[in-house]
C-alpha cells in the first residue's frame, strides 16, 4: 500500500512538472455597460478584469482612475477594453451635433500642421480592386468640415517580451458631425486617414 501511495505521489508530481505554466495575468479597465458617445464615464460605467495578458490590446488602460471623467469618442458596448483613443476629454465646448472622435493620419507628420480650430474633409484612400485599378484615385471623403480639437498627450506603448516602449504615435482630435462619428472612428482603426484642409 506505501508502494502504491508513493509511485501515486510521483506520478502526480510528473504531471504537474509537465502541465504548462498558467498564461500571464493582466488586469485592465473594461465598460460594465454600454457608454454613450460624449457622455463621461463614472465609476459605475467601469470595471477592472484580470485576463490573460495576450487576450487584450496593448493599449488597455490598467488604472480606473485613467478612464474616469473621459467621455467615449463613440458608442461603446459592455466589456469593451478601454484605450486612450477611445476616449476625449474636455469635449464640453463641441460644436452642436458633432462628436469628437481621435485619428491617426496616414503620414503622422501632417498632425503637426493642423492647428487647433483648422477644418478639414477626411478622407481615406481607395483600395485597388481585384484587376489592380483603383477604383477611385482621389479616395473617399467620410466627413466635410470636421473642426480640429486640443488633441491628447501622445501615450507610449509597451510591446514585447522585454517590455520596451514604443514611439507614440500623434492623434489628431476632430468634431465631426455625430452621424459621420461611428464611420470615421471605424476607420480610424485601420490609420490609413488622410485629410484635406478647408476654408
Amino acid at each position: 500500500m506505501l508502494a502504491c501511495a508513493g509511485l501515486g505521489l510521483l506520478a502526480a508530481a510528473v504531471v504537474h512538472a509537465a502541465s504548462p505554466p498558467p498564461p500571464p495575468q493582466r488586469s485592465v479597465v473594461t465598460l460594465g455597460r454600454a457608454a454613450a458617445a460624449g457622455v463621461p464615464l463614472v465609476a459605475g460605467d467601469l470595471t477592472l478584469v484580470t485576463v490573460p495578458a495576450d487576450a487584450v490590446p496593448p493599449c488597455a488602460l490598467t488604472s480606473l482612475p485613467d478612464a474616469l471623467g473621459a467621455s467615449p469618442a463613440v458608442g461603446l458596448a459592455a466589456g469593451t477594453y478601454l484605450c486612450p483613443d477611445l476616449l476625449v476629454r474636455g469635449t464640453a465646448a463641441l460644436p452642436p451635433g458633432t462628436a469628437a472622435v481621435p485619428v491617426r493620419l496616414t503620414d503622422p507628420q501632417v498632425a503637426a500642421l493642423l492647428p487647433v480650430g483648422t477644418r478639414v474633409d477626411v478622407v481615406v484612400p481607395s483600395a485597388p480592386d481585384p484587376t489592380g485599378a483603383v477604383a477611385d484615385p482621389a479616395g473617399h471623403v467620410l466627413t466635410h468640415g470636421a473642426l480640429v480639437l486640443p488633441s491628447p498627450a501622445p501615450v507610449e506603448t509597451t510591446s514585447g517580451l522585454l517590455g520596451g516602449t514604443t514611439a507614440p504615435e500623434p492623434v489628431v482630435l476632430l468634431a465631426v458631425r455625430a452621424d459621420d462619428a461611428p464611420t470615421v472612428a471605424a476607420s480610424a482603426v485601420s490609420g490609413s486617414l488622410g485629410v484635406v484642409l478647408v476654408g
